[in-house]
């Protein structure tokens, strides 16, 4: 009987194991890898084993979710909670991606055709819209206001 309840309260217990919170993905070269703990005292873990390599990764800002292009085909994939899936109508091999600052959406850039598709509904549902950007030349980048210099009299 007292065997029965001690082995009881040992799965009871073995159940009930708090894990590190999930802060986020960090990129590793080509590889992506989670990060547990809180900010003070975090941890990297081992790569995320999603079978391929990635060449351009941009991850959300809430840290939920990546986009990457794909190191060898160049196929456009969202990275989410261990499972890795196609952009349909995508094209291949951004040259930039971008994600919104909440992460509800992304542009990817493709210089030698001039060409910017908008993807919306992330992660969830994405969908996407081609957006000519052909007066562009090169990449685009943010413009800063020049510095004024004060005076002091």
């Amino acid at each position: 009987m007292k065997i029965g309840a001690i082995f009881v309260f040992a799965m009871a217990a073995a159940r009930a194991q708090v894990g590190a919170p999930a802060l986020g993905l960090v990129q590793d070269g080509s590889l992506l890898r989670p990060v547990y703990g809180i900010p003070a005292a975090a941890a990297v873990f081992p790569p995320l084993d999603y079978g391929r390599s990635f060449e351009r990764v941009a991850i959300s800002p809430r840290q939920d979710y990546a986009i990457a292009s794909e190191a060898g085909t160049g196929t456009v994939v969202v990275l989410a909670a261990g499972s890795a899936s196609a952009l349909a109508g995508a094209a291949a091999s951004p040259d930039r991606i971008a994600i919104s600052p909440h992460g509800s959406a992304a542009a990817l850039w493709f210089s030698a055709a001039g060409r910017l598709q908008i993807v919306s509904g992330l992660p969830g549902s994405p969908s996407i819209r081609d957006a000519g950007a052909a007066f562009l030349s090169g990449l685009p980048a943010s413009r800063r206001a020049p510095r004024r210099r004060l005076r002091w009299q």
